[in-house]
């Protein structure tokens, strides 16, 4: 596989997501209901062959053998909304984001769906950077095929784009505000930022509320509290 033998030997990794958790941030029921959406002619034993390849090609961000490539990656906010899986997926794989965001070589960004017209809305986008003396590969995922350049001029173009990009999303903290639906029917809508110390959450919909602080210790019952349903309105 191209792509996982790219993944494998560049030193940095640049990504931008539209519509999907990128795969090397998705968990396991995450991707297993991804795959059986988008590929329904699939057998469940081959959709699980693809979600175990999917997890083996996550051990590059914390390998020990050699560097991980640094990975900066920038997702869609409509991302975390689409209710993948269902709901108690999207608690775990909301999780997941914020454990990979705490790695030293992962920084994840997250666009605001008020942020308007901008760079990239033609669509997901990744560069792969390696060492000095390699050129970068751009790739590129759709409904036809994916497409890897190397031309000159696809690089420099692509890699403006992801500059902008990189610059138009807010900095790791505030990107981190991760909006996550948190009653029946998506009516309500809650932030969640990661902080070093303190997790804090707060009405999206009334940001001027007062926010609810919590240790990770407390953030954890907090979690547990969401799947079990504790908080769903009668």
């Amino acid at each position: 596989m191209i792509t996982m033998g790219l993944e494998s030997v560049a030193t940095v990794l640049q990504a931008y997501d539209t519509h999907l958790v990128h795969g090397l941030l998705q968990t396991p029921d995450y991707a297993r209901a991804l795959l059986r959406a988008v590929r329904p002619e699939l057998l469940p034993h081959e959709i699980d062959q693809l979600v175990e390849l999917r997890m083996r090609r996550q051990q590059i961000l914390t390998r020990t053998d050699s560097p991980p490539p640094s990975m900066w990656s920038v997702t869609d906010e409509a991302v975390l909304r689409r209710q993948i899986g269902g709901r108690e997926t999207m608690h775990a794989q909301l999780e997941q984001l914020i454990k990979r965001s705490a790695l030293p070589n992962v920084t994840l960004l997250v666009m605001p769906d008020d942020l308007g017209a901008r760079a990239g809305l033609t669509g997901p986008l990744a560069i792969f950077q390696f060492e000095a003396s390699a050129r970068p590969v751009v790739y590129i995922e759709g409904q036809a095929g994916n497409l890897y350049l190397e031309k000159d001029d696809d690089l420099r173009r692509c890699q403006q784009t992801m500059n902008h990009i990189l610059a138009a999303a807010p900095g790791p903290e505030r990107s981190l505000a991760l909006k996550a639906s948190a009653s029946n029917g998506g009516t309500g809508c809650v932030e969640v930022a990661h902080l070093t110390s303190w997790t804090v959450v707060r009405d999206s919909k009334n940001p001027d509320r007062p926010a609810h602080c919590y240790r990770p210790h407390e953030w954890a019952c907090f979690l547990d509290g969401a799947r079990s349903g504790e908080f769903d309105r009668p």
